[in-house]
């Protein structure tokens, strides 16, 4: 089996910096800049994600919204990847570990964000499915049983 060498590839490097770039468009922040007129980082818990625009706005459309558009920044980077021929595993998983990086430290809010999980649910769910079917149940479980 041959090494996987990260340092000279360049689709890895392409890979990561669009998908860094990709997770950092802060749709919260735009989201509620145009509905509401306010900075999302400087109200709330001050996070730019799904559960505080729906705090700040009071609306679960928005929060849905946001986190739909955070789910699919995370499936289009990693989908990207993939189309692109350059989806071999290794490289999927570092694409979506950075776009959560860029979702959570947006090089468009000086390196503030959200949590990443919406942005992580949707990479995972190109990566593998059956962990993300896992991961909900995990989370049901914890939340109303435990």
């Amino acid at each position: 089996m041959e090494s996987f060498n990260f340092i000279s590839n360049l689709n890895f490097w392409l890979s990561i910096s669009i998908a860094y770039i990709i997770g950092s468009i802060p749709s919260a922040y735009l989201l509620i800049k145009k509905k509401l007129d306010k900075n999302i980082t400087e109200i709330g818990s001050g996070n730019v994600g799904a559960m505080n625009s729906y705090e700040v706005s009071g609306s679960k459309l928005i929060g849905i919204m946001v986190f739909l558009l955070d789910f699919v920044k995370g499936m289009a980077a990693v989908q990207l990847s993939k189309y692109l021929g350059w989806g071999s595993f290794e490289i999927m998983l570092f694409t979506a570990v950075f776009v959560v990086l860029g979702h959570n430290y947006s090089a468009f809010l000086k390196f503030k964000g959200g949590r990443g999980l919406a942005t992580a649910a949707g990479a995972i769910l190109v990566i593998n499915p059956f962990t993300l079917i896992l991961w909900l149940l995990m989370w049901i479980i914890a939340y109303y049983i435990i």
